[in-house]
């Protein structure tokens, strides 16, 4: 569209703005850039149509004079016949809106007869003041209003108690109500609907460039203006649909079925009532399985039995008759295969699994994957299917596939796959409910991973990347249950390096640190399988052997001890490489089975490992009830001897 001779003949032609502060439509962020619903949508007109655009933040009554006088292109306005007197408005609305009502808990406001005898606070330069001031004076109520020159201004009086009530749009106040804990009332007034104005007789050019975008971007679900409003309007508590709310919707359906039936009896436009009733019932579907599945990804759970159960919950929708969720694995000869992760679905015939794995990236069309690779969901149709018997060998019948990318943040993570009818299935209300479902779970799976993460992190030491002294305690307190719920054998042994201090104070912390780091992979590699290695802290290991006695975990100490004492580290100094000969000491204790505890049994492992030090240190000692005095030293001293004849 080329540009109104009435703004301007440059090569980039000027469009001026106007509006009143108000968030989330129009305001400024902290570094002072204009932000909002409104300066998006205007932004993407603009940068089709080659515009450059010119904000201006002031008063309503001034930004009216401003543009009556031609100092502005622009103003977003609802239509009244004073207004449509003084300037012209584009066709297609661009936002639509109405007024309610936020009290602070405890205060009801369920009637306009409530107003009587509070105050209300509201932004002024907006066409809801003047028709709050004609709704009192219509129902003669004695009501002082408060004008303020923002909405959050308005909401300060409401929490400090200078305004009993405050008078705000639905959707831009509901955040900051929810997040102040108010109150809504369900009586609303001013609904209207909010076009483009501009100078009478000018910008004719600009209007039509607006209606042509304007059409286009409403027109799909996919486009970025229903983007811009859930980034401005909504948050995640909002995506859920709440128990009142659904109460409120029930009755109202309820309301409207009974006048319907009385519309009925009367024989006027039955079948239209028919299929609004069809509709309504539809739509109350879609929103429960919205929000049931909403449930079930905030459910604990493991992530496919998750899964699984949002795939039996999207059955329900009649247009779905099959579900499935694949997950990519990536194989250098054959590029993407998919693992069955979840399938549902009654209707069809399902083959093996072992056959389903096969269904997807093996061998599908680069162009499939090229697309959900990029978020671009994929629909194959009956027909195409047919002579694909040998790529997807799940028996649709004359269902036809939606394919959606399942994302784990930017991650490509797998995809969902919906069989069902293709005129049902791919409708566009049933399509963006599946994408939303599809969003949903891939939100769930990034959180899951970053839960996983977060618990690796909080259960593994630092230095060492064995487990902290937090995890081996846990792993401690498991064992034991264990332990005593079977009867079987258990012990714990504590092994700390001998003399460490002095490798601190001749070489410096940081070679200490690698000499903990090589301890640790040494010590891995002397254990077995089953046993748990964890660093309880400084220099001081811990090892758990379940179901093993004392005497073969002497063995497994002694071997440690002596893998330790065998090895060769090498630390940094001055002169290079240095190496480094080690010893450790070893305490071992057994579980005394029920009524022991974790805290004495820790403690008998950690005083042999006393009596281990002070004996002379590079030795392992056995705890031993007090009737086997000497026992201790037997076993230290029979181990080496058989060592020494070998």
């Amino acid at each position: 569209m080329r540009p109104s001779p009435n703004v301007t003949s440059s090569a980039s032609p000027v469009v001026r703005y106007g509006m009143v502060e108000h968030p989330p439509l129009f305001f400024r962020d902290a570094q002072g850039t204009y932000q909002g619903f409104f300066v998006d949508l205007l932004r993407y007109v603009a940068e089709r149509e080659g515009w450059r655009l010119e904000f201006t933040e002031a008063p309503g009554e001034r930004l009216v004079e401003m543009l009556q006088a031609g100092e502005l292109d622009l103003l977003s306005m609802a239509p009244t016949p004073r207004l449509e007197r003084l300037f012209d408005f584009n066709t297609v609305q661009h936002h639509a809106t109405w007024y309610t009502f936020f009290t602070r808990p405890g205060v009801q406001m369920l009637t306009y007869a409530d107003l009587n005898g509070r105050s209300v606070a509201i932004q002024r330069g907006f066409y809801a003041v003047s028709e709050l001031r004609y709704l009192t004076e219509q129902l003669g109520l004695r009501c002082t209003i408060l004008e303020t020159s923002s909405m959050e201004e308005a909401f300060d009086l409401l929490l400090r108690g200078e305004a009993d009530v405050c008078a705000a749009e639905q959707l831009t106040a509901l955040s900051f109500a929810r997040r102040h804990n108010l109150r809504r009332s369900p009586v609303v007034f001013a609904p209207s609907r909010i076009y483009f104005g501009t100078t009478k007789g000018r910008n004719a050019a600009i209007l039509r460039a607006l209606d042509a975008h304007l059409r286009e971007l409403l027109d799909s679900l996919t486009s970025p203006y229903y983007r811009w409003q859930r980034k401005w309007f909504y948050d995640e508590e909002l995506t859920f649909f709440p128990q009142w709310a659904l109460i409120a919707f029930l009755c109202s359906a309820v309301f409207l079925v009974l006048l319907g039936a009385g519309v009925v009896l009367l024989g006027r436009k039955e079948r239209a009532l028919r299929k609004a009733g069809e509709r309504t019932a539809r739509h109350l579907a879609y929103e429960k399985v919205l929000s049931d599945c909403a449930r079930l990804f905030l459910t604990p759970g493991e992530g496919e039995e998750v899964l699984s159960r949002v795939c039996e919950r999207l059955c329900d929708l009649s247009e779905v008759s099959w579900v499935a969720v694949y997950r990519n694995q990536r194989h250098a000869e054959e590029g993407y295969v998919a693992q069955l992760v979840a399938e549902t679905g009654l209707s069809l015939a399902t083959p093996h699994v072992a056959q389903i794995e096969r269904m997807l990236f093996r061998e599908v069309p680069r162009e499939w994957v090229a697309a959900l690779a990029e978020g671009r969901p994929w629909q194959e149709d009956a027909g195409a299917l047919q002579e694909r018997r040998e790529l997807f060998p799940v028996n649709t019948g004359n269902d036809s596939l939606l394919l959606l990318p399942l994302h784990e943040g930017k991650h490509w993570w797998g995809t969902m796959v919906f069989a069902g009818a293709r005129e049902r299935l791919w409708n566009a209300e049933v399509t963006g409910i599946l994408e939303t479902v599809t969003n949903m779970a891939g939100t769930y799976l990034s959180r899951r991973r970053a839960e996983e993460k977060l618990l690796r992190l909080a259960a593994t030491d630092g230095l060492t990347g064995l487990s902290n002294r937090r995890a081996f305690f846990g792993a401690l307190e498991r064992e034991i249950a264990r332990s005593t719920r079977h009867g079987s054998p258990l012990s714990l042994a504590i092994l700390d390096v001998d003399r460490f201090k002095e490798v601190n104070d001749r070489y410096g912390h940081d070679a200490g640190d690698a000499v903990l780091r090589e301890l640790a992979r040494l010590l891995l590699r002397g254990v077995r399988k089953e046993d748990f290695l964890g660093r309880i802290g400084g220099e001081e290991f811990g090892v758990l052997f379940p179901e093993t006695a004392d005497e073969l975990a002497f063995a497994v100490a002694e071997r440690l001890r002596r893998l330790v004492e065998q090895h060769t580290f090498s630390v940094d100094c001055e002169r290079g490489r240095h190496p480094l000969h080690l010893t450790v000491s070893i305490g071992v204790a057994p579980f005394l089975g029920k009524g022991d505890s974790a805290c004495h049994f820790y403690r008998r492992a950690d005083g042999v490992l006393y009596d281990a030090k002070t004996s002379g240190r590079n030795c392992v000692h056995v705890w031993r009830s007090p009737d086997e005095p000497g026992e201790t030293e037997k076993c230290t001293e029979t181990f080496r001897a058989e060592e020494s004849k070998e």
